[in-house]
């Protein structure tokens, strides 16, 4: 049944990124223009439709009056009634500082070291259940000291933990994660800026019967190309 049709225009070059809200009600998008990316969310009664100012480049759901997303630097949260934007946490190297569950003693050394010689990166966001997780990189700006890691938090981004990490010249292009904790991550290997080959790595309690080549199903809450039916 077609509760209602909605003519968006066309994205553009990019992806739409839609999902639906946690509660049914809302769907959410990425509009495109040019290289800028627009976060939108419209309800599915009464059809009203906010384009936020706020540019994003990958959102989640925390839950169903906020998102959390990121761009450019440490995540933040946009609440849909308003269009308020807030942090999220006190970002990873303050993180660290103040106590990362399994942190490495690599990544402790990188955090002591002053905020302006270090580089900051987060790579994709998502929220299973009462976890947050995000990928990001911690690495030295003048020294080939690095740390590419999975991190897991709660929805008041107050406790850190580091779920894994990679080796040298690895790199989480993207990752999975599920209810249980288990994570599919989509792993990257770089010689210099080119990326000479990929695999899929498992972890969590998954993670055996992740590595025999199950890939977990596409939640419709989550931001994703392609189009998903409401709950």
């Amino acid at each position: 049944m077609v509760v209602r049709e909605v003519k968006v225009g066309r994205f553009g070059w990019g992806p739409p990124s839609l999902s639906v809200g946690p509660s049914g009600d809302t769907v959410a998008w990425i509009r495109w223009k040019g290289d800028n990316r627009k976060l939108c969310v419209e309800g599915v009664e009464p059809g009203r439709s906010t384009q936020f100012r706020t540019s994003v480049c990958t959102y989640a759901w925390l839950n169903s009056q906020t998102l959390i997303y990121l761009y450019g630097s440490r995540p933040r949260l946009i609440d849909v009634a308003s269009g308020a934007t807030r942090r999220f946490g006190p970002g990873l190297r303050e993180h660290v500082r103040q106590g990362v569950t399994g942190a490495t003693d690599e990544l402790r050394a990188l955090a002591d070291l002053p905020a302006d010689q270090l580089w900051e990166f987060y790579g994709d966001v998502q929220v299973v259940g009462d976890d947050v997780w995000f990928s990001a990189t911690l690495a030295e700006q003048r020294g080939p000291r690095r740390v590419d890691g999975l991190f897991r938090t709660d929805h008041a981004g107050s406790h850190l933990t580091l779920v894994a990490t990679m080796p040298a010249n690895d790199h989480i292009s993207a990752f999975f994660a599920l209810p249980d904790r288990s994570v599919l991550l989509r792993v990257e290997t770089y010689q210099g800026v080119t990326v000479v080959a990929d695999r899929l790595v498992a972890v969590g309690p998954l993670a055996d019967f992740l590595d025999s080549g199950w890939v977990p199903l596409l939640e419709s809450n989550r931001a994703e190309f392609g189009f998903h039916a409401l709950p």
